[in-house]
């Protein structure tokens, strides 16, 4: 019998060997592998298939990242396409609004302007001329049968293309419909009115309208896009305060509808015949201004009109519609002054009124604070003098600025400073020949209690006194000034005096007054140092001093303001260039007088010298 013993044995043996032999043949393909293929081969597959994976996972994600951006610019276009649609539908809507309201308002003027009230006030203006009016009830007079007129023509109904009507004191062409983007060629001679045509030669007016008016047409919607061209040979209801002249005694009126045209880029264009030469720079192109205040008088301007001159013919260019015509003015000739003159005295005039005003002011500051003793009544008119003349320069020097500011209130109060302090000016200038009177001629019995207050209240009173009469009888006598120039194309304003009578009363009147007496006594001061002189053989050094005495004085006394009095003839030029250099500079010159005044004398400085 075997032994399971032995038997277990031979098991356990055969597997060892089994399991050695399976090892040996597993190593021995292993060799075989390594033969056939090279070592770093099954790496680089291994890492290939390893980097073929992560190229595709980022190929994917790459490829959801630039879905997910086109995804989002889609959606955003998509938004952004929805907004515009939605901001220009709104904005369709806000303009179609807009259009309609401005329709809407042309058409209420339009029916306003020929309602039955206007006509029925047109109806009552002829018993207006049976009764005795005050200038305020004529001027609205004028004002209504103007609008009544314009209504008439705008309101009147047309059955044919154009329309004329002749009256006594007015005649009318009135065109239905504006030819689009083409220009209009009016004529108007004692014959006909209308359209110029080949058969006119001759024209007393001709009226060129650019082709932009029938642009402007469109873009107002009015139902009353009529073109209309009158000529009044009655120029009454053109009359304004000055009684202005009129070339031709024609007033030439040009209207589309009911609304305004303004700033046209190429401009109306008027060429006006007149038989006679007229002398350069009387005459200048304007055009009737209509204020909305019916209590302010409406008045001819030149704004936006320019005018030339071509022998017989005075050409007209406007950028605007409305009533034009030529203003003469036949007193002025070789009196006025050139563009370039009036600049150059502008600019004279603004450097001499600084200097001034800065040298005005040294001399107060020299006398409030170097002063060591209490000032004599001289040397105190000599201060009141520089404070009044730099009061008047530095208002001056801020007027024209001011003045382009267009506010009213601000240029009344402007021009009311402006005459007060020349006035002041002008007082002064009196209180310093009163005082070389009592001090030279009635040299005795001259003490004056409360001497300079009494001095101080005329020479700051009786200027405020005047300027307030001024304004208590008419607040309009202050205001905007314009000084033209020769050809008329241009001016300065001011805020100045705009009543002729106060200024020649007020300024002229006044100052004449004061310059024949201060000139009486710059003479008698002549005399005087002529007999002290006389009996002494004094050298030339006294000579000069003489001279600088009586050039001070005359600073001092205003005698250079006369040369505005005489600014006439073929020196006007000169004479008002001198008047511009002496009379801007006078602080600067009583400043000059008032160190030579204060300078000690060598007696005086030997003198301190010798206690000391």
């Amino acid at each position: 019998m075997e032994n399971p013993r032995r038997r277990t044995c031979i098991w356990k043996l055969g597997s060892i060997i089994l399991f050695v032999f399976i090892i040996g043949v597993i190593a021995g393909s292993g060799e075989k592998c390594k033969e056939k293929q090279p070592e770093g081969k099954w790496c680089d597959e291994n890492c290939n298939n390893v980097k073929d994976k992560c190229c595709n996972e980022n190929r994917q994600k790459d490829k959801d990242k630039c879905c997910n951006k086109k995804c989002q610019k889609d959606k955003d276009k998509c938004c952004n396409e929805n907004r515009q649609k939605d901001k220009d539908k709104c904005c369709n809507k806000k303009r179609q609004k807009e259009k309609d309201k401005c329709c809407n308002e042309n058409r209420q003027k339009d029916k306003d302007i020929c309602s039955n009230n206007i006509r029925q006030k047109c109806k009552g203006l002829s018993n207006w001329n049976c009764k005795p009016m005050y200038p305020r009830q004529r001027h609205l007079q004028k004002k209504l049968k103007r609008k009544c007129l314009k209504a008439l023509f705008l309101c009147m109904d047309l059955k044919d293309e154009d329309t004329t009507e002749i009256h006594r004191e007015y005649k009318v062409w009135k065109k239905k419909k504006v030819p689009k983007r083409q220009k209009i060629r009016l004529i108007s001679n004692s014959l006909r009115v209308g359209e110029r045509t080949s058969d006119d030669q001759d024209a007393d007016v001709e009226v060129i309208l650019p082709a932009e008016l029938s642009e402007r047409a469109e873009e107002q919607q009015n139902d009353l896009s009529r073109l209309i061209f009158s000529i009044f040979n009655d120029t009454e209801l053109f009359e304004d305060e000055n009684n202005s002249t009129l070339l031709n005694q024609q007033v030439f009126g040009i209207f589309l509808g009911n609304t305004s045209i303004q700033n046209l880029t190429e401009g109306v264009t008027i060429k006006i015949n007149h038989g006679n030469t007229i002398p350069n720079g009387s005459h200048q192109c304007v055009f009737w201004f209509e204020n909305d205040n019916d209590n302010t008088s409406d008045c001819w301007n030149s704004t936006g009109c320019n005018t030339t001159v071509e022998g017989n013919q005075t050409i007209c260019v406007c950028n605007h519609l409305s009533y034009f015509a030529v203003l003469l003015d036949l007193r002025l000739d070789n009196n006025t002054l050139d563009e370039s003159d009036v600049v150059a005295l502008t600019y004279i005039t603004m450097i001499g009124s600084g200097i001034s005003a800065i040298f005005s002011a040294v001399t107060v500051f020299l006398y409030c604070v170097i002063r060591k003793r209490k000032g004599d009544h001289t040397t105190k008119i000599h201060i009141n003098l520089c404070i009044a003349c730099f009061l008047l320069n530095v208002t001056f020097l801020t007027n024209e600025w001011l003045s382009k500011l267009m506010i009213e209130g601000l240029c009344k109060t402007i021009a009311v400073f402006l005459h007060y302090s020349l006035l002041c000016t002008l007082t002064w200038m009196a209180i310093e020949g009163l005082h070389l009177y009592l001090m030279l001629i009635k040299v005795f019995n001259t003490y004056i209690k409360h001497y300079i207050q009494k001095l101080a209240f005329l020479g700051w009173g009786i200027p405020a006194v005047v300027v307030s009469l001024c304004i208590a009888v008419d607040k309009n006598n202050y205001g905007q000034f314009r000084i033209k120039t020769q050809d008329n194309n241009s001016s300065v304003s001011m805020c100045w005096i705009t009543d002729d009578t106060v200024h020649y009363v007020t300024n002229c009147g006044f100052f004449g007054i004061i310059w024949l007496g201060n000139l009486t006594m710059l003479i008698t001061v002549c005399v005087k140092l002529a007999q002290m002189r006389k009996g002494n053989n004094s050298g030339s050094k006294s000579v000069r001093k003489d001279l600088w005495t009586v050039l001070g004085l005359s600073y001092l006394l205003g005698i250079t303001w006369a040369l505005a009095f005489f600014s006439y003839g073929p020196m006007t030029v000169v004479q008002m260039y001198l008047f511009c250099i002496l009379n801007s500079l006078q602080g600067f010159f009583i400043f000059l007088w008032y160190c030579a005044i204060k300078r000690p004398s060598k007696d005086q400085t030997t003198k301190d010298t010798s206690d000391k």
